[in-house]
């Protein structure tokens, strides 16, 4: 059987499919940022130890942040 990833590990797949959430919320500059922050060009060459760091940035790039408002 394949070796289990760390309890609490991030697979890949996570990572593309929140990527794939930013591309089409309008935020594929700010997905490519985070990936840059990091010292990646693209998912596939980031390394794997920092695939938690990207997934908190990307969630957080998903869920609008409280200044913006919801026009009260």
């Amino acid at each position: 059987a394949p070796a289990e990833a760390p309890k609490g590990a991030v697979d890949i797949s996570e990572l593309r499919d929140l990527g794939r959430q930013l591309i089409k919320a309008g935020k594929n500059a700010d997905f490519k940022a985070a990936l840059t922050e990091l010292g990646a060009e693209s998912i596939t060459t980031l390394d794997p130890a920092k695939y938690s760091e990207l997934k908190d940035a990307l969630s957080k790039l998903l869920t609008p942040a409280a200044e913006e408002g919801d026009g009260l």
